[in-house]
């Protein structure tokens, strides 16, 4: 069951990652390409969270739905910084709010694990 955790913390930084390249991407094309990936590594991570917290939900009540309501607000967070992208120039602080959001569920994730 370690492993999914593991899954879930590479999945984090890749999506991260993506947010971070389609938003320095200077074209349209390469934005929609990196908000694609995104929204597959964000319902991914959501998909293995729930697998995740199903086994520890009895255990960690408050740390499974701290998880879930992470992954859901990094969710809207590359939905606002991507749209807001395709129209003007996003603001560098959403990019550190995303960044704090990720950060706080790769540590709710280890804590879950442990």
């Amino acid at each position: 069951m370690h492993e999914l955790f593991n899954v879930a913390v590479g999945i984090t930084l890749v999506l991260f990652i993506f947010v971070l390249i389609g938003r320095f991407s200077s074209t349209e094309k390469r934005v929609k390409l990196w908000l694609m990936l995104s929204r597959l590594a964000y319902l991914t991570l959501f998909v293995i969270s729930i697998i995740n917290d199903v086994s520890t939900w009895q255990i960690k009540l408050v740390w499974t739905l701290g998880q879930i309501t992470l992954v859901l607000i990094a969710a809207l967070l590359v939905e606002f910084i991507f749209a807001h992208k395709q129209e003007t120039h996003v603001d560098a602080s959403w990019l550190w709010g995303l960044a704090i959001c990720l950060v706080l569920t790769i540590y709710a994730t280890l804590t879950l694990a442990f």
